[in-house]
């Protein structure tokens, strides 16, 4: 997944304009972050990807850009 498909997805679920969101803000903040949306981002890397990620490793992702290195060494 690529950046711009990241941040797009991102900004689906969290419910807020694209634009708003950049590879550093700080997800926690966003007041969609709820544990719903949570298992939802989990459920859609690993189809996107193809793989299983670690739930603990992808809780530890605080901004978008630790959620694509995370779902790049998988």
């Amino acid at each position: 997944m690529a950046e711009p498909n990241l941040l797009a997805l991102l900004s689906e679920l969290m419910e807020v304009e694209p634009t708003t969101l950049s590879m550093n803000t700080s997800l926690p903040t966003l007041t969609a972050w709820n544990s719903l949306n949570f298992m939802y981002l989990l459920t859609t890397l690993e189809e996107y990807y193809r793989t299983n990620l670690e739930l603990g490793q992808l809780l530890q992702c605080t901004t978008p850009q630790d959620i694509l290195s995370l779902v790049q060494s998988a």
